[in-house]
């Protein structure tokens, strides 16, 4: 059975080699690849491939653009692509913690199963790699750099303490590691793994130059996406007003909050609300059923790691409450959208 990866992946390499000077068409035309792709494809979005296929794909880029580092470029950008919610959910997460644990399960289908343990006050992160001396190489770099891309853009701050260790030799372009991933590398090292200081990833996720364009862009689609499907709110009123403030927050206020935000007492806020045929919650559930779509959609996002972005302490709650919302459970939403 074809098991395809996330369109993260075929999208974003996409970009890279097209930045790079090399058409998509010309990409698929000359990569060995057991079935050949079509050429040219509607749109990178498209684009569906296997694991293997992407590796393929990958080394062919490297050999049309003449860049030895693409992977590291390829891999810093997966995470962090505009067109899915992933980033947008990223920044919703409790810390750092559980922004890693996401984007490692966003690399599942890529590289299996990543292994983590603690040692003194590190987390270590690795996985298990191709025995091929560039297949190692590649994965690795694709690998790692989307890690280091998701602390660096949601911690707003240098990675300090943050260490790349490699078990390989330096490739002849090792600048590009240290230019790229802002953090210490180690070629020759004993194993390969990312270690991370555990402080850092017990901090919430910041909201950083870097990643605020995209953070907005996607703030206006899912907004755009809530408004096409409210019955209930009219355009310029203030649940509208609060539906917008509840998407382009980073975590849920309360009612108190959400009031003195929109420069409001919390009496005044209720009573306009009232007016208008709503409640606080009612919008906040609104808001929460939206999300919930588009993370179920998402495969990269679990059902576990969804009730979590939207405040719920367990998923059992937050399965109780879905099949309130929508008369379904969320992994019977999840199979329907799938199979659509």
């Amino acid at each position: 059975m074809r098991e395809s990866l996330p369109d993260h992946f075929a999208i974003t390499l996409a970009r890279v080699v097209s930045s790079f000077g090399t058409s998509l068409e010309r990409l698929l035309r000359e990569a060995p690849l057991a079935t050949p792709l079509p050429v040219p494809t509607p749109s990178p979005a498209e684009l569906e491939c296997t694991a293997d296929e992407f590796a393929a794909l990958l080394q062919t880029a490297i050999q049309l653009t003449g860049h030895r580092a693409l992977a590291l470029h390829t891999g810093l950008q997966i995470p962090l692509t505009r067109r899915s919610a992933f980033s947008y959910a990223l920044l919703h997460c409790n810390n750092l913690e559980q922004a890693l644990d996401m984007t490692l399960h966003l690399y599942e289908p890529l590289i299996g199963r990543a292994q983590s343990s603690r040692q003194g006050n590190l987390l270590l992160v690795s996985f298990s790699r191709p025995a091929s001396l560039q297949l190692k190489r590649l994965s690795s770099e694709w690998f790692y750099s989307g890690l280091v891309s998701v602390l660096k853009h949601c911690s707003g701050r240098p990675l300090t303490g943050v260490q790349l260790q490699l078990d390989y030799p330096a490739p002849t372009y090792r600048a590009a590691y240290q230019s790229l991933l802002d953090c210490s590398v180690s070629f020759d090292a004993s194993y390969s793994r990312l270690c991370i200081p555990v402080d850092l990833l017990q901090r919430p996720p910041q909201l950083g130059a870097a990643i605020l364009p995209i953070y907005q862009q996607q703030c206006e689609a899912i907004e755009r996406h809530l408004a096409q499907h409210s019955t209930n709110i009219a355009p310029g009123s203030l649940s509208a007003r609060v539906r917008s403030h509840l998407i382009y927050s980073t975590r849920f206020p309360t009612l108190e909050e959400c009031a003195s935000q929109l420069l409001m007492s919390a009496r005044t806020f209720r009573r306009h609300l009232q007016k208008e045929g709503n409640s606080y919650q009612q919008v906040l559930d609104q808001v929460r059923l939206g999300l919930a779509g588009i993370y179920l959609r998402h495969a990269a996002i679990s059902v576990r790691h969804t009730a979590s972005l939207l405040g719920f302490h367990d998923t059992a709650n937050f399965r109780r409450a879905f099949i309130g919302w929508s008369g379904q459970s969320p992994a019977s939403y999840r199979r329907q959208q799938q199979a659509g």
